[in-house]
């Protein structure tokens, strides 16, 4: 796939997952996908749910459009660590165990 011809939130999405298969393959983390069944604020909840339930200790979510439903979930489960590709918000608006990851569109190539 060539970043330059995908959205925007398709490449942060590609290289997400290409980061959570690397660091699999290195034996660093045992990571599973939660995909949301679409493209609304519930379907990102119900995902990220999903996630939680499961037990997971780290949550990575992909995309601003994801940024309510990431701050809610992070409020609401203190003892799980989250982070938001391609969103970040100033201050210390956010709960502590959530980190927004923001890069350059020159770094994304």
């Amino acid at each position: 796939m060539n970043a330059r011809r995908t959205s925007h939130k398709l490449v942060w999405s590609r290289m997400a997952y290409q980061g959570l298969m690397r660091t699999e393959k290195e034996s660093l983390i045992d990571g599973n996908v939660y995909q949301p069944s679409g493209n609304t604020e519930p379907d990102y909840i119900a995902a990220i749910a999903q996630y939680v339930a499961a037990g997971n200790s780290l949550c990575v979510t992909v995309g601003f459009l994801m940024g309510s439903a990431t701050m809610d979930a992070a409020a609401n489960n203190p003892s799980i660590n989250f982070a938001i590709m391609d969103m970040f918000w100033d201050g210390p608006a956010y709960p502590a165990n959530l980190r927004g990851i923001h890069f350059s569109m020159d770094q994304a190539a």
